[in-house]
């Protein structure tokens, strides 16, 4: 665990490990960027398939990591905290934290 052959996964994970471990409030920050990080990463899935089942897979994962970022975000507010975005631009971000919770669908 937390061991990658790809050096690049390596220093990622690393990194917000060591980030993560600092305080509860630094935790969610770092759980808050992974979500950031895997909205983006899906968007570009997203545009480069066309395959229905697949799409359907996508959208639903980031349905859910929609609703972790609002969470975490919650959390960081509530322990006096603001999150910005680190890999969508802040005015996603924005959008995102502004809308209801979502559900998947099948």
């Amino acid at each position: 665990m937390g061991e990658f052959t790809n050096p690049d996964l390596q220093e990622l994970y690393d990194s917000l490990t060591e980030q993560g471990s600092i305080s509860i409030l630094d935790e969610l920050y770092v759980c808050a960027t992974i979500e950031d990080m895997n909205i983006k990463d899906l968007e570009e899935i997203l545009s480069e398939t066309d395959k229905p089942d697949f799409i359907k897979v996508c959208e639903n994962l980031m349905k859910g990591s929609r609703n972790h970022l609002r969470a975490f975000v919650g959390e960081i507010e509530l322990l006096g905290g603001t999150y910005v975005a680190q890999y969508l631009t802040q005015i996603e971000v924005d959008d995102i934290l502004d809308a209801p919770r979502e559900t998947g669908s099948y």
